[in-house]
């Protein structure tokens, strides 16, 4: 689908190698209820994440870094389209490499989960769905650096690479405040992870949010979460 239809803006795909999945769309919509005022969107894609934090915000100023030339393309279109005041700003570059001007209150990512240090997929993919244990930690330092001190950092990963996020995070001196456990179905395994960084020490809040109910449809908790970016009643 080359198009993805929100409530108030539209995501075009058509160029990215990745497309709008309910990971994005279960991320931004729980990222979105915190406050902020600058934020920074790591690995941005289509821009889906940067479009969902700029939504209905004001005085939001919100930065996007992507590296992937087809993915750039693609958010730079719907930044421009977005019909808001505070339109997301892209960088075009690598995360790693780039000098950002200013820290951030709040930092978001959706990041490589397949753990590789040679991945076989098309090029685009790989750059997109895999990293390396170095990169890891370089990119867990980047962001303690960039974050301000009363900031929040939020990354979903997959379960079999939670852990190696967490301890490259742990190198930091962030801490975890919150995670939030993810399964498809009832009864099934949890699959994915969200966690939540600051730079505060705080008792960890741990929750769990499941995606589809017995009969394969939308949970009640997903459809009240998303209620303001789906473009359609569930």
């Amino acid at each position: 689908m080359s198009i993805f239809k929100f409530k108030y803006f539209d995501v075009q795909q058509q160029n990215t190698a990745l497309k709008v999945g309910t990971d994005a769309m279960i991320l931004g919509a729980l990222a979105a209820q915190y406050n902020y005022k600058s934020v920074l969107d790591i690995g941005t894609g289509t821009g889906v994440l940067a479009l969902m934090l700029s939504q209905n915000k004001e005085n939001v100023k919100t930065e996007a870094i992507e590296i992937d030339d087809n993915s750039a393309i693609d958010a730079l279109n719907n930044f421009k389209s977005f019909p808001f005041e505070n339109q997301p700003k892209l960088i075009h570059d690598d995360f790693f490499n780039y000098t950002f001007k200013s820290k951030f209150d709040f930092i978001i990512s959706n990041p490589p989960f397949y753990l590789t240090d040679n991945p076989n997929e098309l090029k685009t993919l790989a750059i997109a769905k895999h990293t390396s244990l170095n990169q890891i930690i370089l990119f867990s330092k980047k962001v303690e650096n960039l974050l301000k001190e009363n900031g929040k950092f939020i990354f979903i990963t997959s379960i079999e690479s939670d852990e190696i996020w967490l301890n490259s995070l742990n190198l930091t001196a962030l801490n975890c405040e919150r995670v939030i456990e993810i399964k498809n179905y009832p009864g099934g395994k949890v699959n994915r992870i969200i966690r939540v960084f600051s730079k505060e020490k705080v008792p960890i809040q741990i929750s769990k949010f499941c995606l589809r109910d017995e009969n394969r449809d939308y949970t009640k908790e997903y459809k009240i979460l998303t209620k303001e970016f789906h473009n359609k009643e569930l």
